[in-house]
């Protein structure tokens, strides 16, 4: 039977996309506290080459990658049944999806940039669903699935209309989600400094890599129109001196995803707007160790 073990204090372990390390790239991150399994008989040995990697699966989410044999004999033995190193789980859906939303405010004012696979640590980096998935373990004491597009299969679907403090917003492809964000309010942007002239606009807080994005944390824009249609204006990113907004309106539809107006106008709202998906809303935590996918 594979080997639960507990990361040590002060430790966060890499895991990675595939056997060869971080070559392949980083698919996630485990912080102090947390469990996994490791997909052999017995913990490798202190002695054990910093060149192999063992097959993994984190307990409180059942994601799987691979971590440093080196890394993974340091580790010591625990119950799978112990609690990770998060809060007690927040009592209902809405006051979860608030305290989720505080602590993902925090973690945008701290984080040091964008980190592909980051979600341990604001100080290390964090990619968009590890700052959502950080924001509800360690604000809310709820496990959530960690990828964009798990999470939305996650969450239960949410019209416009009905968008609330704290629903997640998804972009991506017509096959599926690759980037999500927190739904924060107007006061939310004003609280991290950034200027807001829209009461209406539904705010958005996100981690965006490089292509599409800032390279870091920062609150965005979606405006809605009447006809179901979308326009979008962006702030400068969190902990960035502040200007005038970069406003562009762009006409985009629902329907085909094209914008009809320069894209130099919209900047990062608009390259996300094209590709918005919806909203969800996270009901439930997920139990330990479930595989949904």
């Amino acid at each position: 039977m594979p080997t639960c073990v507990a990361v040590l204090d002060g430790c966060v372990l890499p895991v990675y996309e595939t056997h060869i390390g971080p070559k392949s790239g980083l698919a996630t991150q485990a912080f102090a506290g947390r469990r996994l399994a490791m997909h052999v008989e017995e913990q490798p040995s202190p002695s054990a080459s910093a060149a192999e990697f063992v097959k993994v699966t984190l307990h409180e989410d059942c994601y799987e990658g691979y971590a440093s044999a080196q890394d993974l004999s340091r580790l010591t033995s625990a119950d799978s049944a112990t609690p990770s190193n998060t809060p007690a789980a927040t009592e209902g859906r809405s006051n979860a999806a608030s305290s989720a939303t505080d602590y993902a405010l925090q973690l945008a004012r701290a984080c040091k940039g964008y980190l592909w696979g980051g979600c341990a640590s604001a100080e290390l980096g964090l990619d968009c669903s590890g700052l959502v998935q950080l924001a509800y373990a360690k604000g809310a004491g709820w496990w959530i699935p960690r990828d964009a597009w798990m999470q939305e299969k996650y969450c239960t679907p949410v019209a416009r209309k009905d968008v609330q403090r704290g629903d997640l917003v998804f972009f991506g492809s017509k096959e599926r989600a690759t980037h999500v964000a927190f739904v924060v309010s107007c006061e939310d942007a004003a609280s991290l400094s950034l200027p807001t002239n829209d009461a209406a606009a539904l705010y958005y807080l996100h981690c965006s890599g490089y292509d599409m994005g800032r390279g870091g944390c920062g609150v965005d824009l979606l405006l809605f129109d009447e006809n179901g249609g979308s326009s979008t204006t962006t702030t400068p990113p969190v902990g960035a001196s502040l200007g005038s907004l970069g406003i562009g309106k762009p006409g985009w539809s629902r329907s085909d995803s094209t914008a009809h107006s320069d894209d130099s106008l919209g900047g990062v709202a608009q390259r996300y707007a094209r590709v918005w998906r919806g909203f969800g809303r996270i009901e439930n935590p997920l139990p330990p160790n479930t595989r949904l996918w």
